[in-house]
């Protein structure tokens, strides 16, 4: 391409980028008052998240503890084996322990995807009504329905590849090292599913029917303007993110603490609203 067709490139997606904020600023400024109430609903579902999962992780913890008791108690001595004691004292404290670690487990996922489902929701449904300038209880029901519809869509396959793996490995069916493998495996699928999840929140819409179309369009047909405001909203999340780590790590300041959760829980309804209307820009 000629350097005039790069320039001109160049202008219409600043163009592109510069309608998108105006549109989402212009949303705030309207509705200040949903923004700050979307805001305040995204700090709770933080809150009640890492206090459930923290929950859990505890009893979880307290299953492997047993569980590793257990086994470095165990029976070493092959004299002592073959004299017929047993390998391990306890076998069913292991079990019991076990059991109790996989139920914790799946019931942190699961009052994890259904805090998750009716908030996020809520958060998504808000952020579109922000851009709206007209939108009906009928409409909120609507989107609601259809966010939940993706995500689960979206997190099922996941959930089931998760137990299958989880299956296998208690089973010995996979090498301690292909664990490394298979964790990679997971982390590019869950990084996709969230990619499909994120665009099918964006492309909510009153029609069920055009609603995948839509899917469709923002991500396989338009996918480089999709990947530019990604990384755009990765980046200023990123920074917020990493400026609050700092904070925590090299001060005992609560009130800065407090200023920078604040900022970084705007900048979360900030992106989301940008990403809204970005891919739903009728220059997109």
């Amino acid at each position: 391409d000629s350097l005039d067709d790069k320039i001109d490139s160049l202008y219409y997606y600043m163009q592109y980028l510069k309608k998108s904020l105006s549109q989402t600023f212009h949303g705030i400024k309207k509705k200040p008052g949903l923004f700050l109430s979307l805001a305040a609903l995204q700090l709770v579902l933080i809150v009640i998240l890492a206090t459930l999962v923290l929950g859990f992780q505890i009893k979880i913890l307290e299953d492997v503890e047993s569980i590793m008791t257990a086994v470095e108690g165990a029976n070493t001595n092959p004299e002592l084996i073959d004299a017929g004691q047993p390998f391990l004292q306890d076998t069913a404290l292991i079990l019991q322990s076990y059991k109790s670690m996989i139920k914790n487990t799946f019931q942190m996922i699961l009052w994890s995807l259904l805090i998750f489902l009716i908030l996020n929701s809520i958060l998504w449904t808000g952020s579109h009504s922000i851009l709206s300038e007209k939108f009906s209880w009928r409409l909120w029901k609507t989107y609601c329905l259809q966010y939940i519809t993706a995500t689960l869509i979206v997190t099922t396959p996941y959930i089931i590849l998760i137990w299958i793996f989880s299956k296998q490995i208690t089973s010995l069916a996979i090498s301690p090292g292909s664990i490394n493998t298979w964790g990679t495996t997971f982390t590019v699928l869950f990084i996709i599913f969230y990619f499909l999840l994120l665009n099918s929140a964006a492309a909510l819409t009153s029609s069920w029917k055009k609603w995948p179309k839509k899917i469709f369009v923002t991500t396989i047909k338009k996918l480089p303007k999709t990947l530019m405001v990604l990384l755009i909203n990765l980046a200023i999340l990123g920074s917020i993110l990493y400026g609050l780590y700092m904070v925590l790590t090299f001060t005992e300041l609560a009130w800065l603490v407090v200023i920078l959760t604040i900022i970084v829980v705007s900048v979360l309804i900030l992106t989301r609203i940008f990403w809204i209307a970005a891919l739903n820009n009728e220059k997109n």
